[in-house]
């Protein structure tokens, strides 16, 4: 037991350190137009992203890989995570059993500050989504 912790903390610590870590402070609904304070964090791994509600202490973890990443309409490069890849690797059975929720991760540059994060539940629509804005980008978007 003694040689397992070790092992187990090198694993968690290396994923833990290979995340990309993100804090949000304000979050708005699709068609909303007030930001209301909301404290949450994300972790971005290759394939999930866990999200910290700061405020409630609610952790949750969805199954989602980087799908694509391009530049919008107005020069932000976006980066669209999805959990498709469960789908085209484990079949529908395996798709059909996880909580699909999709996200849209936009820098105001590639390599540059993030913006937003924009999750949506897939089964629910683009309609449930939520903007997740970060102290970088309150002031422009939360106005």
């Amino acid at each position: 037991m003694k040689k397992l912790i070790p092992i187990m903390f090198f694993c968690f610590y290396t994923n833990f350190m290979n995340s990309q870590q993100i804090l949000t402070s304000q979050i708005r609904g699709l068609n909303e137009s007030m930001c209301n304070p909301l404290k949450v964090s994300f972790s971005i791994n290759e394939n999930s992203i866990r999200k910290y509600d700061r405020f409630s202490n609610l952790i949750s973890d969805y199954q989602c890989k980087i799908e694509d990443s391009d530049f919008d309409s107005k020069g932000n490069y976006v980066e669209i995570y999805t959990p498709k890849f469960i789908l085209d690797n484990y079949g529908i059975d395996a798709y059909s059993s996880i909580k699909k929720f999709a996200y849209r991760i936009a820098y105001d540059r590639k390599g540059g500050n993030v913006m937003y994060i924009f999750e949506f539940n897939i089964d629910s629509g683009i309609e449930s989504g939520k903007f997740y804005f970060t102290p970088f980008s309150e002031e422009k978007f939360c106005n």
